[in-house]
């Protein structure tokens, strides 16, 4: 019997534990689900001998991860000058949005 998918690409509050290898992340509910995983990655990075990148590999917890802040959407062209700027002398190009990223807490699942 096949051994159920136990981990996911992305860290969320519920799966903050993260085994980083030089090709991937994944993410675990615990560190023990991180550290069992780990052992099949570093089988992965022995052939004839052990590639250097074997050594890169890691477990952490994740607590915080970078999402966008204070987005806002590109005004309508009519609120654009000639050099599509806004009233505010914001830049627009052909950006859709502007935005700042920030670390910022892992946020719950939601049932």
């Amino acid at each position: 019997m096949e051994k159920q998918k136990n981990w996911q690409r992305f860290p969320t509050a519920e799966y903050c534990w993260m085994l980083h290898t030089p090709d991937d992340n994944y993410f675990f509910k615990t560190e023990k689900e991180a550290i069992e995983h780990s052992d099949s990655e570093i089988s992965g990075y022995c052939d004839d001998g052990w590639d250097d990148a074997v050594e890169s590999l890691f477990i952490a917890k994740v607590t915080h991860d970078c999402r966008q802040t204070n987005r806002r959407e590109r005004p309508d062209e009519s609120e654009l000058n000639e050099e599509l700027c806004d009233s505010e002398g914001t830049y627009w190009g052909e950006f859709k949005y502007i935005c700042d990223y920030e670390l910022k807490p892992l946020i719950p699942e939601t049932p």
